[in-house]
């Protein structure tokens, strides 16, 4: 509708919210788990989704439209192994977020053109359902337990006992971690990962005569990507010397997992860029219709590559 005090101007808006008890409803849930629950238990999904534009027309040949849209989604994933431990069953939270603004001017009556910018990120982050994004809450010095009769499914929280804790200096901080068997087994892998990109393009096009119609535009996008894995993150309860992060796999991240820019090939946030440019010519003549041009696109990866997949630790 109009976005009141001005003729000039109008807006959309919408949003959506999404609750889901389990995410892969079955009939024979019942009959395959423990009290004959009927929904699979820690398989829900919780989120939000939105998007929104305006636009405004300064003059009638001069128009501005700003959009955006975006996501975000908690939810957790059922896993068998941890029926007995199920709120230590793995969590995700996904979020997406898109904004962006298109110029168009009207020049005279055979030509046009458009500017716009835009910017795009996505996130995904997995870990334990109860200390989530919390790296040091996942520490164990004594490790993580398994029910020892069995080893087919992870160790519970005893409700009626507290959870032992042990104070220790980590990399010159003091922290506590759990160290009895009653807190309940924690999803020992650490994951997250962000890209996100700017980007810019342009087109104009002008009608050259009644059969030519010529359009000629450019695109550009700066990627900014990071990573963070920790296979097993019940070590962080030692120290760095000791080989707690040794399982760590990452770029654009820290050793503890915070955003960071490190140095070096290996760990530093990657930023690939992409460039295009194009001519083309509408041809219509007695109704036949010939769109024929040109492209170039150039991609620049900004990392290095192993020489041979075959030999990657050779430093030849």
């Amino acid at each position: 509708g109009p976005i009141p005090g001005t003729d000039k101007a109008t807006f959309f808006f919408s949003g959506e919210r999404r609750w889901l008890a389990d995410r892969s409803p079955s009939s024979v849930t019942s009959l395959s788990l423990p009290d004959g629950r009927d929904r699979l238990p820690g398989n829900w999904r919780s989120g939000w989704s939105y998007q929104g534009k305006v636009r405004v027309d300064f003059t009638p040949t001069f128009k501005l439209e700003l959009g955006g849209s975006g996501s975000n989604d908690d939810w957790s994933e059922y896993q068998h192994n941890y029926l007995f431990d199920i709120k230590h069953t793995p969590f995700y939270n996904d979020k997406n977020l898109g904004l962006n603004a298109k110029i168009t001017h009207t020049l005279n009556a055979k030509t046009f053109y458009n500017l716009s910018g835009s910017y795009n990120m996505t996130y995904r982050f997995r870990g334990d359902g109860v200390h989530r994004d919390d790296i040091w809450a996942y520490g164990r010095p004594n490790g993580n337990y398994r029910f020892e009769d069995t080893h087919l499914f992870w160790q519970y929280d005893v409700d009626s006992t507290p959870a032992g804790t042990v104070t220790d200096t980590v990399d010159g901080v003091i922290r506590t971690f759990v160290d009895s068997l009653d807190e309940g087994s924690v999803w020992d892998d650490y994951y997250k990962r962000k890209s996100s990109y700017i980007g810019f393009k342009g087109d104009i096009n002008t009608e050259l005569d009644q059969y030519n119609t010529l359009k000629a535009g450019f695109e550009f996008q700066s990627h900014t990507l990071r990573y963070y894995r920790h296979l097993f993150p019940v070590r962080v309860s030692q120290s760095a010397d000791s080989g707690a992060f040794d399982d760590v796999d990452r770029y654009g991240y820290d050793l503890y997992g915070q955003e960071a820019d490190p140095s070096g090939d290996n760990n530093a946030t990657k930023h690939p860029i992409n460039f295009a440019g194009f001519a083309q010519d509408r041809i219509e003549w007695r109704g036949m219709i010939v769109s024929a041009g040109l492209r170039f696109d150039y991609f620049d990866y900004k990392a290095k590559r192993l020489k041979s997949i075959t030999r990657p630790f050779d430093p030849d």
